[in-house]
C-alpha cells in the first residue's frame, strides 16, 4: 500500500490506501509537495509536483503536466513517467526506470542499475553510479555516467548533436544520428559515432587549467572504435588512438585490404571540417579511407604526445593487427 503524506502540514492524503491525488469528485487538484511511503502508484497533478521517497517501497509515479521533481533517498525502485513538463528526477539506491517525456529533462539515476530515457527535446542525463543504460532520444542531449571500474554502461545519443561522456567502467557509447562528441574514461570501451561528423575520444581527455592543447594520457586498456561507411562528407575524428592497445572494427563486408591509410597532408576539404579543433594538427593526422572510392571513414589525431607539434602516430604504424 502506498501512503501519501502532504509535506506542508503532515496530513495523510490517502489513509485508506487509494493511490492518487484526485479528490472524490474527479476534479484534479493543484500541485503540491508530498512524501511517498510504501509501494504503489502515484498520479500527480497538472501543476508542479515535488515528490520525495525515503524507503524501500517500489513506486510507479506519473508526473503528468508541468515541471515535476522527484527525489529518492532509499533502496526502493521507481518507475517514473515525466509527462509533458520539464521534469527533474534524482534516483536513490534502487534500480530505477525513467521516461522523461516531451519536455527538457534533468535526469540523475543515483546509485542503482538504472534505465533512463530522455525521449524528446534536449535533455541532461547523468546515470551516476551502477550499471546504467541511457537513451537520449531526440534533441541535443548532454549524457554522462560516473561509472566505477568493473561497471558496465550503455549510452545512446539518439537524434541530435549529443555530448556523451562515460566514466571508468567498461562502457559502450553510440552517438547515432547527428554530430556527436563521445568520450570514454578508463576501462575497456567501444565507441560508435553513427551518422554525422563525430569526435571519438577513448580515454581521459585532460585540458590544462590555463587552456591550450589537451593531453591524452591513455589508460593502457583497449578501446574499440567502430568505423562506419557514411555519406561523402561525414566521418569520425578519433582523438586518442593508442597503437598496440586500441582496435578498430570495420563494417561487415569490408576488410583491412579494402583500406587506404595515409597522412592528410594538405587535403583542403578535410582541413576545413576540423578547423574548429585547434589542438588538431591536421596535415600530419592520418586518414582511413576506402581504397576503391576514396571515401573517408575516420581521421586519427597523430599528435597526442606532450608536444603537439611532433607527430607520434604515422600512417605506416596502422596495420592489420590494429583491426578486429
Amino acid at each position: 500500500m502506498l501512503t501519501i503524506i502532504s509535506l506542508p502540514n503532515g496530513e495523510i492524503q490517502n489513509p485508506d490506501g487509494t493511490l492518487s491525488l484526485f479528490p472524490p469528485d474527479g476534479v484534479q487538484g493543484v500541485g503540491r509537495s508530498v512524501e511517498l511511503r510504501g509501494s504503489g502508484v502515484f498520479i500527480g497533478t497538472a501543476s508542479i509536483d515535488t515528490i520525495f521517497s525515503f524507503d524501500e517501497g517500489s513506486k510507479i509515479v506519473f508526473g503528468l503536466e508541468d515541471s515535476d521533481e522527484f527525489t529518492g533517498f532509499g533502496l526502493g525502485t521507481t518507475l517514473f513517467y515525466g509527462g509533458s513538463g520539464d521534469d527533474n528526477f534524482t534516483g536513490g539506491f534502487g534500480d530505477d526506470t525513467v521516461y522523461g517525456g516531451v519536455g527538457v529533462e534533468a535526469l540523475r539515476g543515483g546509485d542503482g542499475n538504472d534505465l533512463l530515457f530522455g525521449q524528446t527535446a534536449g535533455d541532461s542525463i547523468d546515470g551516476q553510479m551502477g550499471n546504467d543504460t541511457i537513451l537520449g532520444g531526440e534533441g541535443d542531449d548532454f549524457i554522462r555516467d560516473e561509472s566505477l571500474p568493473l561497471e558496465i554502461n550503455l549510452l545512446y545519443g539518439g537524434q541530435g548533436d549529443d555530448n556523451l561522456t562515460a566514466g571508468a567502467g567498461n562502457d559502450s557509447i553510440w552517438g547515432d544520428q547527428g554530430n556527436d562528441n563521445l568520450q570514454a574514461g578508463a576501462g575497456v570501451d567501444v565507441l560508435t559515432g553513427g551518422s554525422g561528423f563525430d569526435v571519438l575520444i577513448g580515454g581521459d581527455l585532460g585540458i590544462p587549467p590555463e587552456g591550450g592543447a589537451p593531453s591524452f594520457p591513455g589508460d593502457d586498456t583497449p578501446d574499440e572504435f567502430v568505423l562506419e561507411v557514411q555519406s561523402d562528407i561525414s566521418f569520425d575524428l578519433i582523438s586518442d588512438f593508442e597503437d598496440g592497445i586500441d582496435k578498430f572494427m570495420l563494417p561487415e563486408g569490408i576488410s583491412f585490404d579494402d583500406l587506404a591509410i595515409a597522412e592528410l597532408s594538405t587535403d583542403a576539404d578535410i582541413l576545413n571540417q576540423i578547423s574548429e579543433l585547434p589542438w588538431i594538427n591536421a596535415p600530419t593526422d592520418v586518414g582511413i579511407r576506402l581504397a576503391q572510392t576514396g571515401q573517408l571513414l575516420a581521421v586519427l589525431n597523430g599528435n597526442i604526445g606532450d608536444n603537439p607539434a611532433i607527430p607520434v602516430l604515422a600512417s605506416n604504424q596502422i596495420d592489420a593487427e590494429d583491426f578486429v
